[in-house]
């Protein structure tokens, strides 16, 4: 069985002798980074700094969670949509300059399977509009490094990642910042004085879940149970169980308190201990990739973007589905493989291309449970179903 669900419970017990910022600031080679309690704290704080009576919109992809969107809003911004150009994985060029006008004060852009060409187009948009902001969510892509001043190919003005538990390196809870700007740093660091400790309820709620997931990526009990509950939940589409299989998407509203909680310290000896470990994770999940790629790139029936092209950590290797994607997905969970159908949701029905995404996507797995016999079996699947038509 191959199932998607995995979260990195490794322990640490030497981390003591180094902290979160430590790893992070010496795996970048730079110290202008920040700490925050959620990767959608990051945001919040960068819009709130950067938002004026004069220039409060913000252009954005609506492809993201629900709670990126609610972000934006509490924040203070009003936001402008421009649908997602498939074959870059950005929004579209040409629809992004003619939303630009006096009032807009940030693009943010959602890395999913980003080209590298189209981020140097988008970044030159600072050479004519100044004052506006890029903003890169890189939630899904910690450890991404192009150059020593930038994590892509996007010359951003702040970027910031996520260490929820379900990404590939995590503290439980938190998030970090990076700010190109160093009068801007010291600014937002100010602001970080008044922040609080987490909550205990709040901790006790995330560590609940987390162990749901970690139960839900143990081998016994997933075969032994698990994998036929969500088979059933899957194929028959039940919504009241999908909220525990895709929490992200259907999350409540959010509490500005939240975003005021310092980063919490308990998830600490879950994160890598130096660069070299991330490294070493994040060129197995590529090998794995330029497998998949290699395997299923002669399929007319699927759309696939070479790993070398795109800025992604491919925390998962997204292929796009042209036909049949339900009757695709049947088939492979009664081949026992159980994949992810998109890291995130379309916010906004009018917007064509990012609703086709959101539902005609698979994320195939790269994670250590993952080896490369299971690369090719899932390859061969796939490829069998459309022979099979």
């Amino acid at each position: 069985m191959i199932n998607r669900f995995f979260i990195k419970f490794k322990i640490n017990f030497f981390f003591k002798k180094q902290s979160v910022k430590e790893v992070v600031s010496n795996y970048y080679k730079s110290n202008n980074f920040l700490y925050y309690s959620y990767g959608r704290a990051c945001l919040f704080h960068v819009l709130k700094k950067e938002l004026c009576k004069e220039r409060n919109e913000v252009i954005t992809s609506p492809l993201t969670l629900p709670a990126i969107i609610e972000t934006i809003k509490l924040a203070g911004a009003k936001i402008k949509y421009v649908d997602i150009d498939i074959n870059t994985g950005l929004p579209n060029f040409t629809e992004l300059k003619s939303k630009i006008n006096s009032k807009t004060n940030s693009i943010l852009i959602t890395h999913l399977y980003s080209d590298k060409k189209k981020l140097k187009q988008i970044s030159s948009l600072k050479n004519k509009f100044k004052k506006i902001n890029i903003i890169e969510d890189l939630a899904i892509n910690f450890g991404i490094k192009n150059s020593k001043n930038k994590f892509t190919s996007l010359n951003a003005d702040y970027s910031f990642f996520s260490f929820n538990f379900m990404k590939n390196f995590h503290t439980i809870l938190g998030g970090a910042l990076y700010i190109k700007n160093k009068k801007k740093l010291k600014d937002l660091r100010l602001k970080q004085l008044n922040f609080i400790d987490f909550d205990i309820i709040t901790i006790i709620k995330t560590l609940l879940k987390c162990s749901i997931i970690k139960i839900f990526s143990n081998k016994f009990f997933f075969y032994a149970f698990l994998f036929y509950l969500i088979k059933n939940i899957e194929i028959k589409n039940i919504k009241f169980f999908k909220k525990f299989i895709y929490p992200g998407f259907y999350a409540g509203k959010l509490n500005k308190k939240i975003f005021y909680f310092k980063i919490n310290n308990l998830g600490k000896i879950f994160f890598p201990r130096n660069k070299n470990e991330i490294s070493e994770d994040l060129n197995k999940r590529k090998k794995k990739s330029l497998l998949y790629f290699k395997n299923l790139h002669e399929n007319n029936n699927l759309i696939l973007f070479k790993p070398d092209n795109i800025e992604s950590i491919n925390l998962e290797y997204l292929i796009i589905v042209k036909n049949d994607f339900k009757k695709l997905y049947k088939f492979l969970l009664d081949r026992n493989i159980y994949l992810r159908q998109h890291w995130y949701k379309n916010n906004s029905e009018k917007m064509k291309n990012s609703n086709f995404l959101s539902q005609n996507s698979l994320l195939l797995p790269t994670h250590q449970n993952i080896n490369e016999t299971n690369v090719i079996y899932i390859s061969k699947v796939i490829n069998k179903f459309y022979e099979t038509l």
